[in-house]
């Protein structure tokens, strides 16, 4: 409970913090506007991605325990499969976002005693709409904007642990509330920076996640661009007791590369 409260502060001291340090920058700037659904034409986006998480984990599945470490660099040699998708559909001041992710992963070398270890099947589903409430203009055609957010996040996972002569697995369904924003600083018509964060479950899923996200991309022309990037994902889920508990406490976080296409 310490360390969850400790983490949770954590979260919200690194918000206030990249809050002000916007805030200060743009108070330089021009004042700023409302963003108005007339000024600017629908716009979609569809991005293929490919993240390389590492993970760090308490892991509770039935009568098995067990803490679960892996750096990014070794998640590849243990991975069975993995789809993860981006898109966004716009009309300012509004954006809805959807972000997918589907993994299949086993570590035969977790286990002890000739177990086989620490297995994770499943996908988690990002719904979230933004708002935009300010926009400043910087140099000569950039703009930095600010887009708080609502979602959900649908959690579906399998997870196994083989200890040898200890095993257990299950596989939980939740959703999970977040809040969050995000800001996006577009220097010019190639160049765009964006980072997102939002924290949510409150105990009506999970008890406590977190999510953060940074980036920039590059636009090549005919709205083809790249994406290089670095997210972290926190979960604190705990459901049931004993011989039926599901618990899983850690964080998943890692870079990752896309390419897409705006239109």
């Amino acid at each position: 409970m310490v360390c969850t409260r400790a983490r949770v502060v954590g979260f919200v001291v690194a918000l206030s913090v990249l809050g002000a340090t916007v805030a200060s920058a743009a108070s330089s700037l021009e004042p700023p506007r409302l963003a108005t659904s007339g000024e600017t034409p629908w716009e979609f986006s569809f991005m293929l991605y490919g993240w390389v998480p590492g993970i760090s984990a308490d892991v509770d599945a039935g009568n098995a325990s067990d803490h679960v470490s892996n750096a990014p660099v070794n998640i590849m040699d243990h991975l069975n499969g993995a789809i993860m998708l981006h898109a966004e559909v716009s009309k300012q001041p509004f954006t809805l976002i959807g972000d997918y992710l589907y993994v299949s992963f086993k570590d035969d070398s977790a286990g002890p005693n000739g177990g086989s270890g620490f297995s994770l099947d499943g996908s988690i589903l990002d719904l979230a709409a933004t708002m935009r409430v300010a926009q400043w203009s910087i140099a000569k055609n950039g703009i930095i904007a600010f887009d708080p957010l609502v979602g959900a996040r649908f959690c579906d996972l399998d997870i196994g642990l083989d200890l040898g002569p200890v095993e257990g697995g299950r596989a939980k369904q939740w959703i999970d509330p977040v809040v969050g924003a995000r800001v996006l600083v577009d220097l010019d018509e190639h160049w765009r920076f964006l980072v997102r964060g939002d924290l949510g479950g409150f105990g009506v899923g999970s008890e406590f996640t977190w999510f953060v996200d940074a980036s920039v991309s590059y636009t090549f022309g005919h709205g083809i661009f790249a994406t290089l990037g670095y997210r972290a994902l926190y979960l604190d889920f705990d459901d049931g007791s004993g011989s039926d508990r599901t618990n899983i406490t850690g964080i998943l976080h890692g870079p990752y590369i896309g390419l897409g296409v705006r239109f």
